[in-house]
């Protein structure tokens, strides 16, 4: 899904390829590596920005009338977690509008601060708990690839901790997990993650 640049943004970046430009046709020439800027730029375009990429987009829409059981409950999972329920999870979003997710892989561990200090700002919010349990209704196999997490609207437990949903297989037999958020942890999730998102 294109973002429109507009404002402050539109002409930094602007300033920032015509300073690359400058020093090319510069009759000094580039003054660094001209392989590594050529495959940077590469990456840029198919945005790939260091070692985080955003795959595919995702077309979902909730209907009507639906709840967080009855998503479960359409997902036929082979195993969900027992606390996953309206009570805790209640849908906050619009539904019947359609909606374009994307799924972020870092390919390295994160925290889950740093997830979501990440995400903002790259203009992403992190995907409510609906709108993951509908990727796993209309996607089934995705999660068998890799586990997808949905960071939006954590419920607190009663020990405080933050608890968000995601998506993986155990022993081939897909799974709607609950993860809580330990803060004396330092990396929350591992380097095969996705966490699923769309753009503001």
């Amino acid at each position: 899904m294109a973002t429109i640049v507009t404002g402050e943004l539109k002409n930094g970046l602007l300033a920032q390829l015509f300073e690359i430009e400058k020093q090319i046709r510069g009759a000094k020439g580039y003054p660094y590596d001209l392989l590594k800027l050529r495959k940077c730029l590469q990456n840029a375009i198919e945005g790939k920005f260091g070692d985080m990429t955003i795959g595919d987009v995702y077309t979902i829409t909730i209907p009507n009338g639906s709840t967080v059981n009855s998503l479960i409950k359409a997902g036929k999972y082979d195993w969900s977690d027992s606390v996953i329920t309206d009570d805790h999870f209640p849908i906050r979003l619009e539904l019947g509008k359609s909606t374009d997710l994307v799924l972020v892989h870092y390919d390295r561990d994160m925290s889950n601060q740093a997830v979501l200090n990440d995400l903002k700002l790259r203009g992403l919010r992190p995907a409510e708990p609906a709108e993951l349990l509908m990727f796993g209704f209309i996607y089934p196999e995705k999660q068998r690839e890799f586990p997808v997490v949905a960071l939006g609207s954590p419920w607190r437990n009663a020990y405080g901790y933050h608890c968000v949903l995601f998506l993986d297989r155990h022993d081939g037999r897909r799974r709607l997990g609950l993860y809580c958020i330990m803060r004396e942890w330092y990396y929350d999730w591992h380097g095969g993650c996705r966490f699923m998102a769309v753009r503001e």
